[in-house]
């Protein structure tokens, strides 16, 4: 990632980015979670990116169930959150799963998906 990547991606206009470090080294970086705003109102789209070492350990479920807990406060007024994720995925659709998340539409091997977020 670039360093204007990386400031588009922490700046507060575009989203809510939040950035997990394991306690016993806080200066290395192992998950980025963004809920980054659309043109929709009331929507945003989620993304989750995970350190190769961290995956399957319940981070990434974890991530997004909290993503979905901010999403649902009234400083970020959303309703709905997008998110895509490759069909053959398996734990991203687990997750998506878990969170009532339901399809629709997919292009090629990509599914877009909709986690309604309203308490």
């Amino acid at each position: 990632m670039t360093p204007q990547e990386w400031w588009s991606l922490c700046d507060l206009a575009n989203g809510t980015t939040l950035i997990t470090v394991p306690l016993d080294e806080p200066s290395r970086v192992i998950a980025i979670t963004h809920l980054l705003r659309t043109p929709v109102p009331h929507v945003r789209e989620l993304g989750i990116l995970v350190e190769d070492s961290w995956q399957g350990q319940g981070l990434g479920t974890v991530l997004a169930h909290y993503a979905v807990d901010l999403a649902r406060t009234h400083t970020l007024d959303c309703h709905e959150i997008t998110a895509m994720t490759g069909s053959g995925n398996r734990r991203m659709l687990s997750i998506l799963r878990g969170l009532r998340a339901r399809v629709t539409g997919r292009d090629g091997p990509t599914l877009d998906t909709v986690i309604q977020v309203e308490a």
